[in-house]
């Protein structure tokens, strides 16, 4: 019995010491999206790094796919416990603890090829219909700008419905796309679109993961960021967004 007793105790503590953490991101090619054999699994570049790292802490670790209102809310009621990728933002500092930056890029603007338009100042979008998928960190920076430029936005369900949309005619007169340049450059190649160029950076994005303030698991959280951090710092991060031309967060 005494023995018993022992193992038992050892058990529960081995219990106590298991770490788990359960991860939500929205279908944001190349970043992240839907696993082939079951579309509520997410793969892509930042699940590889997120992987790595849980692996490097002996974690369990879990990757699920929804769509950005629903991972968000999950998030920040603690029913997960962060979200993949996000632009850091005080107002979401208010609810999320970040990673260190884990990918460069930028929101851009896209014009039809003959368009002369490019954007260099907040006066250039005076008087332009600007076409932008949200509700996203983009959006939410553009309606800001428009306020002060006479700008119009008009707000889509995705980046795949605004494509679809351009290359239709389905938007009246000379209109201005926003999007991440990396995800227009593998939509736009997937939907045949030849007819788009950038016209300006308007948002450099160093995206984080977001850990939720609202998680249960602290411990687990903390020790995932120090593997974020270890890993930016041995080039792992980097080694594993090469295989997907991308950028590592500078």
């Amino acid at each position: 019995m005494k023995r018993f007793g022992v193992l038992a105790l050892l058990l529960l503590a081995s219990t106590a010491q298991a770490k788990e953490l359960r991860f939500v991101a929205e279908s944001f090619p190349p970043f992240t999206y839907a696993a082939a054999e079951n579309p509520e699994s997410a793969i892509g570049p930042i699940v590889d790094i997120a992987r790595e790292a849980c692996e490097n802490m002996q974690a369990t670790c879990r990757f699920d796919l929804f769509p950005w209102r629903r991972s968000f809310n999950m998030a920040l009621n603690g029913e997960a416990d962060g979200v993949l990728l996000m632009l850091p933002s005080p107002e979401r500092g208010l609810s999320f603890n970040f990673t260190s930056p884990v990918v460069f890029s930028a929101n851009s603007f896209f014009v039809e090829a003959r368009s002369r338009f490019h954007y260099a100042t907040l006066k250039d979008l005076a008087g332009r219909t600007v076409v932008v998928y949200g509700p996203s960190g983009a959006s939410n920076y553009l309606s800001d700008l428009a306020r002060s430029n006479g700008a119009k936005i008009v707000i889509e369900l995705s980046n795949d419905v605004i494509l679809k949309k351009f290359k239709t005619n389905r938007y009246a007169g000379e209109v201005t796309l926003a999007m991440n340049r990396d995800v227009e450059r593998l939509l736009a190649k997937g939907a045949g679109i030849a007819n788009l160029k950038p016209a300006g950076d308007f948002q450099i994005c160093n995206y984080v993961m977001g850990l939720s303030k609202a998680s249960r698991s602290k411990d687990a959280q903390e020790a995932f960021g120090q593997q974020i951090d270890e890993m930016r710092k041995n080039g792992r991060i980097r080694k594993i967004l090469d295989k997907y031309n991308l950028q590592e967060a500078k």
